[in-house]
């Protein structure tokens, strides 16, 4: 399936550049670096929440103290 989206000159250039280093066309580039970003916003997501979990969890260990009064500004 292929999908056009605009992009500045400018951004094209630079990405026919790096895909001309990396001995591939542009659309593999843009593809790669697209789908390596996307896996990465994924796995940050999916750690944020597993931090947060945690987090709670640790705070459950005091119960008399509120986030809030933990900290400091």
């Amino acid at each position: 399936m292929k999908r056009r989206i605009a992009v500045s000159e400018d951004l094209y250039n630079k990405a026919a550049e790096l895909a001309t280093k990396a001995h591939v066309s542009v659309e593999e580039f843009v593809g790669s670096v697209l789908a390596s970003r996307l896996a990465g916003r994924e796995y940050f997501e999916m750690q944020t929440k597993r931090f947060n979990g945690e987090f709670e969890r640790a705070l459950l260990e005091f119960p008399g103290v509120k986030p809030a009064d933990c900290v400091r500004r």
